[in-house]
């Protein structure tokens, strides 16, 4: 539709809308488990002239957003990437490796733990574009999703993720067909996958969506700015985080940006400048 020369943007932004509210009745019936214009809306860029704007959500909303959350997984995924700025496929690529939960109830679930977090409890390792791109095999696993970030990076677990992880870890299906052993696995199969499956990008687009259209935050007919789609949350930490430190570098350290000298001081301090300051300021969604 938008390469017709013949059809305005507008009007082809309508026509998704109207192929996405089509998708989505037969979502509700079962019949295919991804709404593919929905996805395709949030990722391709209709020439909004708001598009640099994006929906304003204050943290006492986000937090009564999250509180009424009664899905374990919609709760796991959205947790994950609200605290930490992770994108998508980022999030599908955790292994349990990469997870250190330093709770006695989940450690004997862990398989021995990357090296680089096997000293440093209550963290995460995202792994850098490198060596996590789609079609390459890690951790004996042929990946699907890519990871974008610059730089591999360990992020600290909050009292609030740590709660919430430990709850997953307590349902969470064992993977049957997945080497690698992904941390985030599905809770019900459908047509060609099953319970255990590692998640999808388009599984977690479908999870999120539906819950912020149930609030009110997503709509087919709303701009792509308007609607709180996965990648809002990398957003909204950055945005949050950027003014409770007012540290440039400590945002763009944890979300695995470029770096610039500076955020070699966060590397070899990680304890002091990273957990620290993360600690000290990230905000409360459970309280």
């Amino acid at each position: 539709m938008v390469n017709d020369p013949d059809l305005d943007v507008d009007t082809a932004e309508k026509y998704a809308g109207v192929m996405s509210r089509f998708y989505g009745h037969f979502n509700e019936r079962g019949t295919f488990e991804v709404n593919p214009m929905k996805l395709a809306m949030d990722n391709y860029d209709f020439g909004d002239s708001s598009k640099d704007y994006k929906r304003e959500i204050t943290i006492p909303q986000m937090r009564e957003f999250i509180q009424q959350i009664d899905n374990p997984i919609t709760l796991v995924v959205i947790m994950l990437l609200i605290k930490t700025g992770i994108r998508v496929g980022e999030l599908c690529n955790i292994d349990m490796r990469d997870v250190h939960i330093d709770d006695p109830r989940v450690k004997d679930l862990f398989p021995p733990l990357r090296p680089e977090i096997a000293d440093q409890p209550d963290s995460i390792y995202i792994e850098a574009h490198t060596n996590m791109q789609a079609g390459q095999v890690t951790n004996g696993e042929r990946r699907v999703a890519s990871n974008k970030r610059k730089r591999a990076t360990i992020i600290p677990i909050d009292d609030e993720l740590k709660k919430v992880l430990v709850f997953w870890l307590a349902i969470r299906p064992e993977p049957q067909n997945h080497p690698g052993n992904p941390f985030v696995t599905r809770l019900i199969g459908h047509v060609r996958t099953q319970v255990g499956d590692r998640m999808s990008n388009g599984r977690v687009h479908t999870i999120v969506t539906n819950a912020t259209e149930e609030r009110g935050w997503w709509d087919s007919d709303n701009s792509k700015a308007m609607n709180v789609s996965p990648h809002y949350f990398r957003h909204f930490f950055t945005t949050y985080m950027r003014d409770r430190t007012n540290d440039d570098v400590f945002v763009q350290f944890i979300r695995g940006d470029k770096g610039e000298e500076a955020m070699d001081d966060y590397t070899h301090n990680w304890g002091d400048k990273v957990r620290t300051t993360y600690n000290k300021h990230i905000y409360k969604l459970l309280r």
